[in-house]
């Protein structure tokens, strides 16, 4: 799935997600890891500047 309004270069955007009842939504590092990757790769800019 793909933002229909893309991220602007060189602007800064607090992301945040929480579960219901603030449950935890990462259970390992590895499941926080694939959710900043996919942050990365839908907003089509790279983290390597």
């Amino acid at each position: 799935m793909y933002r229909k309004t893309p991220f602007a270069e060189n602007e800064y955007y607090h992301i945040y997600s929480r579960g219901v009842e603030k449950r935890k939504i990462f259970m390992s590092n590895k499941d926080y890891n694939r959710f900043v990757a996919l942050i990365i790769q839908n907003g089509q800019f790279s983290a390597r500047k």
